[in-house]
């Protein structure tokens, strides 16, 4: 199965996503990886209903599960775009067994001004989430800022960031 994308976004399935990546790549499943998903049959039917062409469906696992749930998949070959809701989740995924080709930076909020460093306009990061990326890009994964597939890649570099730490 080709991954499009692997994108952490706070928002998961909304506008960005439906009307602009989706159509941009091709996308034509929707993983969303995310604990409080999965908790809420509300949220999936919400988010759910928010696709459309040329999006077909929408699964909704946790990030623990999520390289479980692409093997047991072998052999289906719909393009797809996996969703996270924020760092630790994908790096959840990562530690499990998960192999994302690359990790776009979207959306990230929610957490409280105190905690934050601002890595780009919709972007915001705890002293953990900093400590995993840099992490993680220093292992060799690409990671990048871009909110839409209009606007230019701003790569990740770790030793931009090291000093906040």
């Amino acid at each position: 199965m080709p991954i499009m994308a692997t994108r952490v976004d706070q928002k998961l399935i909304h506008g960005q996503v439906t009307l602009g990546w989706a159509p941009f790549l091709g996308v034509e499943e929707i993983i969303v990886a995310d604990h409080p998903a999965m908790d809420s049959v509300l949220l999936m039917d919400i988010m759910a209903s928010g696709v459309q062409p040329p999006v077909k469906d929408t699964f909704f696992v946790t990030p623990a599960r999520l390289p479980a749930y692409l093997k047991s998949r072998q052999g289906q070959d719909p393009r797809l775009m996996i969703l996270f809701r924020d760092v630790a989740g994908a790096y959840e995924a990562i530690q499990e067994g998960f192999k994302p080709p690359s990790l776009n930076l979207g959306n990230q909020f929610y957490l409280t001004r105190q905690e934050t460093t601002r890595l780009a306009d919709s972007f915001f990061v705890n002293r953990e989430d900093l400590e995993t990326l840099i992490a993680l890009a220093n292992q060799g994964l690409k990671i990048f800022f871009q909110s839409l597939p209009a606007d230019e890649p701003v790569p990740f570099d770790p030793g931009r960031y090291q000093w906040i730490l």
